[in-house]
């Protein structure tokens, strides 16, 4: 079990068990991460270890922890209408007005990078502009039923 913050040794957790999946690709690993506080380093930790990747957050996720400090139905509003923002004038004008009416909501999410969660910074390479991560939630409740059988009754 690895201690501490350092992204190093999160970086080398998953690199270690990328080695035992190639050496036996019939092996199961299982990496239990536990937190203390936020999930510091976290996308620094994605970002390293998929630099070509996309990382994105679940605006319905960033949207919880925003509203614990920030409540009410106009920022709820304006905090969507930037996540679903297709251009980044349109987003930078949703950000003006969020700094407009409240500065600490608005502080709240540019610490945030909007790469993560707007689709108007989201890449063009990618196909896939869903902003809540319910395409698992989706697979899951389809197969609800065949999760009983035996994995040869599944297929």
């Amino acid at each position: 079990m690895g201690n501490g913050s350092n992204i190093r040794q999160y970086g080398v957790l998953w690199r270690y068990a990328a080695e035992i999946k190639r050496q036996d690709p019939e092996t199961t690993v299982r990496i239990k991460i536990g937190t203390v506080g936020e999930e510091k380093g976290l996308v620094d930790a994605v970002e390293t270890l998929m630099p070509h990747c996309e990382h994105r957050f679940c605006a319905m996720h960033l949207y919880n922890n925003f509203k614990q400090a920030h409540k009410g139905l106009a920022l709820k509003d304006m905090l969507w209408r930037a996540a679903r923002a297709t251009r980044i004038l349109e987003f930078e004008a949703v950000m003006r007005e969020l700094r407009d009416r409240d500065k600490a909501a608005f502080s709240c999410l540019a610490k945030r990078p909007a790469v993560h969660w707007s689709i108007s910074y989201f890449g063009t390479h990618s196909k896939c502009d869903v902003l809540l991560n319910n395409m698992c939630d989706s697979f899951n409740a389809m197969i609800l039923s065949a999760r009983r059988l035996p994995i040869l009754d599944m297929v």
